[in-house]
């Protein structure tokens, strides 16, 4: 099987949406033809114009996953399974960030076999899925207790490092076990994290801060109404420590991680009853105490199931570097509503009346966000989706010296052109970038693009 075009949603169609606060356009259909629950995103900061969405849809005779791959200058490719002739459920999704700037990403799920199941593994590369392994068993006679996560980080000699996490439970009680890649096999599961009476649920990996570089692999959980984490250092999950204490309810966490600049994060959101209504909040910079409320109307409905991604340009601060996205039932019905930081008010992206929830969104193109969730909208479950560019802002684009150009599909180039200046996703000048995506300033007098700012892939 391989990852052919199929209907393509073109990006002037995409762009040419109706407009809705911080620029978010659609929604868009993404589940045209299987139909589909509880899509899942890479999480990190892809720096290439491609990225991917996975999710679970019924065949007819049991639950199995498919998944669409979208090109910023092409829209929208084919809908294609990912495994076949098995149930599959619960999928995460990681990408990994190739230093040729291939698309390469790791799909983990859960295979259900009457009480217990097992956690499954695909890498797509080269436009297909291959390398699908049995990486560990669950038991799941609660009907929902794996919840498999991936996340890919590098170690300190910068390979490439997937990593698998799920929760399990046995007559010993409840823990998290883990696995991941060493020499291209996974290693035999382990335990991270035990709990013998309460219940572990919802967990999430992500990347935390091991030094300015490089950074440790993090997980996140809910346990009997607080929200914990640990982080994989010195060859061992430390003690596990509480996100932001608090006698009211807290669940639902989902983990960021800042892999364009490793010196920021992590960054957790969740949802909590600690205001008096229920809410969304997100951890502090490199802390893990309470930095921001995301949802901005207080008292508006129940807020909830957020997730999050870093949104990586421009960077003023902190804050403006994620993106959240939750449920919240203020109109009478579930409806996802997504906020980037620099942003000053959270944005609706769907206004039809059908249900909305299980939100995932993902960064890739260093300034592109597309929010995905699953609605009910005609009588059937769906996937949908909002498009958005973070230099969508004219403020933005002005405080970084950029014009409306920079959303314009990037050019594909050997080099830079005489006189042209190129700049990093951080703003920083790159004196000889070698390969992968830059903005790029004419500067060569007498050029025909002079004083323009572009986007531009380096090819070498």
């Amino acid at each position: 099987m391989k990852c052919t075009t199929g209907l393509v949603l073109a990006l002037v169609t995409l762009l040419g949406g109706a407009a809705r606060a911080e620029e978010w356009t659609g929604p868009y259909l993404i589940s045209e033809y299987l139909g589909g629950i509880k899509p899942a995103t890479c999480k990190e900061c892809l720096p290439s114009y491609r990225t991917c969405v996975v999710w679970q849809f019924y065949d007819g005779a049991r639950w199995t996953l498919a998944y669409r791959e979208f090109y910023f200058q092409y829209g929208w490719q084919g809908e294609w399974p990912v495994c076949y002739g098995e149930e599959a459920v619960n999928p995460s999704l990681a990408g990994a960030n190739r230093s040729d700037g291939q698309p390469e990403y790791w799909c983990v799920w859960e295979r259900r076999e009457d009480t217990c199941g097992s956690i499954h593994v695909a890498a797509y590369r080269f436009n297909d899925w291959d390398y699908q392994v049995s990486i560990g068993n669950c038991i799941n006679t609660d009907g929902d207790s794996a919840r498999p996560d991936v996340v890919v980080i590098a170690d300190d000699s910068l390979e490439d490092i997937v990593w698998a996490a799920w929760t399990n439970h046995d007559s010993s009680g409840w823990y998290i076990q883990y696995t991941y890649t060493l020499d291209d096999t996974w290693t035999l599961p382990s335990s991270a994290v035990l709990s013998r009476t309460d219940p572990i649920r919802h967990t999430r990996l992500g990347r935390g801060r091991l030094n300015d570089t490089t950074g440790c692999p993090l997980l996140v959980w809910e346990s009997n109404g607080d929200i914990f984490y640990s982080e994989y250092t010195e060859g061992k999950w430390q003690t596990a420590i509480e996100v932001a204490h608090s006698d009211s309810l807290d669940r639902n966490p989902d983990v960021v991680s800042f892999t364009t600049d490793p010196g920021y994060g992590p960054w957790v959101t969740w949802e909590s009853t600690r205001d008096g209504d229920t809410a969304v909040y997100g951890t502090g910079e490199n802390s893990f105490s309470i930095g921001v409320r995301w949802c901005d109307s207080a008292g508006a409905g129940r807020n909830f199931s957020p997730c999050g991604n870093p949104a990586s340009y421009p960077k003023k601060g902190w804050d403006e570097w994620a993106v959240a996205a939750w449920v919240s039932d203020r109109d009478g019905n579930p409806n996802i509503y997504a906020r980037t930081r620099f942003a000053d008010s959270e944005a609706r992206l769907d206004a039809d009346t059908a249900t909305d929830v299980s939100p995932a969104v993902t960064t890739f193109g260093l300034t592109l966000h597309w929010c995905v969730w699953q609605s009910n909208r005609g009588g059937s479950w769906n996937i949908w989706g909002s498009l958005m560019d973070a230099m969508e802002s004219s403020v933005d684009r002005a405080a970084a010296g950029m014009s409306a150009d920079v959303m314009s599909p990037a050019t594909i180039a050997r080099g830079l052109p005489p006189g042209a200046v190129a700049f990093d996703a951080m703003g920083r000048r790159a004196v000889n970038p070698r390969s992968g995506i830059c903005f790029v300033r004419d500067e060569g007098r007498g050029a025909r693009d002079a004083g323009r700012t572009r986007k531009v892939i380096i090819e070498r």
